[in-house]
C-alpha cells in the first residue's frame, strides 16, 4: 500500500485559510443604499448552515401576495451569516429563498453550479418586507428557519406552502414533487445520487426585527465593509470607496439611536 501523502493537502488548506477574503462592491454614489438581513438554516441532522446567497424581489407598491414575476436579484455580499443588497434602486422588497453553491459554473460568476435551494416560507416574505429609500439602510430582520431532518439530500419540495411552490415552480419547476409518496421518491433519488440542484421548503423558526436586534446586526456590518489590514493591503482603493457604505450606516443607526 502506497504511503498517504498529507502535505500536498495540507499545504492547499493552509493556503485557502490565508486567502484573503475579497470586500464588498463599492458603492455607486455618496446616495447609494442598501439592504441586510440575516439568515441561519437549522437542522436536527446538520449543523446550521449559512447559505452562499440569499435571493430578493423587488415588489410593485401595492402588492399584497408576494407571488411576484419580477427580476430576482441575488445578494452582492455574505459575511458571518449575514447577506446584503448593495445599491439597490429605492422601492419595496422581500427575501424570497437562499442558495447554497458547490463547484464553479463556467462563465457566469458560479450561477449555474450545483446548488441547493431553500425557499423561504412566506412568514419570512411578509416580515422581510421593506421600503428603501435612496442614501439609506433597510433592515429586513434576522431569522432561523428550520429544515426537516432528513431533507438535506431530497431532490423535490415538501409541504410547501403557497408562496414556497409558487417561486419553486419559477426557479427549479422540475422539483415540484406532488404527494408524500412523490416526495419520498424524492428523498431516496437523492440519497442514491447525492448531487444535482434539490429544493427545500424550509420552516420558520425564529424571527427578529426589534430594535436591538438591528443596532446588532448593523454594528456588525460595519466590522464587514470596514476592511481588514489584509484587504487594505490587496483592494486598498476599494477598500477606501467602501467607506460611504460606513458613513450610511452610521446615519441609520443615528436615526435608530434617535428613536
Amino acid at each position: 500500500m502506497k504511503p498517504i501523502r498529507t502535505l500536498p493537502i495540507l499545504l492547499i488548506i493552509l493556503l485557502a485559510a490565508c486567502a484573503t477574503v475579497p470586500p464588498p462592491p463599492v458603492p455607486e454614489s455618496e446616495q447609494s443604499s442598501l439592504i441586510g438581513m440575516a439568515l441561519v438554516i437549522s437542522s436536527e441532522a446538520y449543523q446550521p448552515d449559512s447559505p452562499s446567497e440569499v435571493l430578493f424581489i423587488r415588489l410593485e407598491e401595492g402588492d399584497k401576495s408576494y407571488l411576484s414575476v419580477n427580476e430576482v436579484i441575488r445578494s452582492h455580499y455574505a459575511r458571518e451569516g449575514q447577506y446584503y443588497l448593495l445599491n439597490a434602486k429605492p422601492g419595496r422588497y422581500i427575501a424570497v429563498a437562499a442558495c447554497s453553491r458547490r463547484g464553479k459554473g463556467k462563465g457566469d460568476g458560479g450561477a449555474s453550479a450545483v446548488k441547493q435551494m431553500y425557499y423561504l416560507p412566506l412568514k419570512v416574505m411578509q416580515l422581510s418586507d421593506v421600503s428603501l429609500k435612496e442614501g439609506e439602510a433597510a433592515f429586513m430582520g434576522k431569522y432561523m428557519v428550520h429544515l426537516p431532518s432528513g431533507f438535506k439530500f431530497s431532490t423535490g419540495l415538501a409541504n410547501p406552502d403557497e408562496a414556497q411552490s409558487f417561486y419553486c415552480k419559477r426557479f427549479q419547476p422540475d422539483q415540484l414533487v406532488p404527494g408524500t409518496d412523490g416526495y419520498i421518491k424524492g428523498v431516496i433519488k437523492g440519497i442514491v445520487r447525492r448531487e444535482g440542484d434539490a429544493a427545500h421548503a424550509v420552516k420558520l423558526q425564529e424571527s427578529h426585527k426589534d430594535a436591538k436586534s438591528e443596532m446588532e446586526f448593523w454594528q456588525k456590518a460595519k466590522d464587514h465593509f470596514r476592511g481588514d489590514s489584509r484587504q487594505r493591503k490587496e483592494y486598498g482603493d476599494i477598500v477606501e470607496k467602501n467607506q460611504v457604505w460606513l458613513k450610511i450606516i452610521d446615519r441609520h443607526l443615528d436615526k435608530l439611536k434617535g428613536r
